[in-house]
């Protein structure tokens, strides 16, 4: 199968080498390789990569366009040069062995046979409620059900795979999104677009096995972190959500999750003057921001 791939970095040279590395030894690897460099040093730069591998280009963006962005990016340069379906790589997060690719393309072939034109398909995934705002994923019962599941979504890296058909100005992710959610955001797109997006449950299955997490009732729960670092990952999480719900004229989840705020921040507390006083600055900063439609990156990353 033709097809191209890119990998969106930040300063993290040897993590793109690996997954350069294991994407290359995929059983079926890509034609082209596109690195979306959003480095701010030239720790990249410094790599060679387009000499190094004939199949590699190299693209640095010149300032930090965040996962929104180089994905935006690379989906519009990979789209330009006619390749119907594109890998989403970030990073940190390489495909977990040399048979993820082609697994994915063997669901896409299963699906074709079905008469079933996919526009998305992931190596995990989804269901987004609409009334709340929440992602669920999928229990291991439903993994075992089926082969391939229809989903709401697809996180951008986990073994992201997009049928360029789908792609255009409407459905690009939003740039100035810049941290968090592009991946729902472009998966919502595609779908009000009549776009299919689906999982490899089968394989999902068997990583979860292999993970010791074999039970029927298992299925993945997000926690969130009490670390200066994880506010500053909800201030971009909350901010771009209640964006994408009001984008998607969700009104009652929108409701919903401005009041969740409100409420998570009274409670934050309950870990500590110190922590409650950072939580509210974050979450206190991602209301004001939304309601004056602020994406700018102003944040302190320090702070």
């Amino acid at each position: 199968m033709r097809y191209a791939a890119f990998i969106i970095c930040f300063e993290r040279p040897l993590a793109l080498i690996k997954y350069i590395d294991v994407l290359r030894s995929q059983s079926e690897p890509p034609e082209y390789i596109l690195i979306i460099d959003n480095s701010l040093d030239d720790s990249i730069d410094k790599l060679n990569l387009d000499k190094k591998y004939a199949e590699v280009n190299y693209f640095k963006t010149g300032y930090n366009a965040g996962p929104a962005g180089g994905s935006k990016l690379g989906l519009k340069k990979l789209q330009a040069l006619n390749y119907q379906w594109i890998f989403w790589g970030d990073d940190d997060n390489p495909p977990r062995d040399n048979q993820v690719c082609s697994e994915l393309f063997i669901c896409k072939e299963k699906l074709e046979r079905q008469g079933i034109v996919a526009g998305i398909i992931g190596g995990k995934g989804g269901m987004f409620n609409k009334w709340t705002g929440t992602i669920r994923s999928l229990s291991n019962k439903q993994l075992k059900a089926k082969d391939i599941i229809e989903v709401d979504m697809v996180p951008g890296g986990h073994g992201m795979l997009i049928n360029t058909h789908y792609l255009n100005e409407k459905t690009y992710p939003e740039e100035k999104l810049f941290f968090a959610f592009e991946d729902l955001d472009i998966c919502l797109k595609f779908k009000k677009q009549g776009a299919g997006i689906f999982v490899d449950a089968k394989s999902w299955y068997k990583k979860r096995q292999l993970d010791k997490n074999g039970d029927d009732s298992y299925r993945y729960v997000k926690k969130s972190g009490t670390r200066a670092g994880d506010l500053r990952r909800q201030y971009f999480s909350s901010r771009n959500l209640l964006f994408i719900l009001k984008e998607n004229r969700y009104f009652f989840a929108l409701a919903y999750n401005i009041f969740k705020i409100v409420i998570k921040s009274l409670w934050s507390f309950r870990y500590g003057f110190k922590y409650g006083k950072k939580f509210i600055y974050y979450h206190k900063k991602a209301l004001i921001d939304f309601f004056n439609d602020n994406y700018i990156l102003n944040i302190p990353l320090n702070k």
